[in-house]
């Protein structure tokens, strides 16, 4: 999870991209990086990340990572995503309901 974070930060939106989930691509096929560059812009207005906290709840292959992400400018963001493990490796699963 850290380093998706660390990937918007500093702009590798593909790298960033790929840790998505097959069904969470599939939903948002070309959207996905315009919605990784905008978040770019947003990490980029707060100076930049200060550090990243997680917290993750595994059931067999599925996860939960809580995530606080404090920014240079002191500005604080909690959240959480849905893992889901493909191949091996864990991968972020978004959803339109969310």
């Amino acid at each position: 999870m850290k380093n998706f974070f660390q990937y918007v930060e500093k702009g590798e939106v593909e790298n960033a991209t790929k840790l998505f989930s097959k069904q969470s691509v599939q939903s948002f096929g070309s959207k996905l990086p315009s919605m990784m560059a905008h978040q770019v812009g947003i990490i980029k207005n707060k100076g930049g990340i200060k550090s990243i906290d997680t917290e993750e709840s595994i059931t067999g292959d599925l996860a939960k990572v809580k995530y606080k992400v404090t920014y240079s400018d002191a500005t604080v963001e909690d959240g959480a995503f849905d893992l889901i493990k493909e191949e091996g490796d864990w991968k972020i699963q978004i959803s339109m309901n969310k």
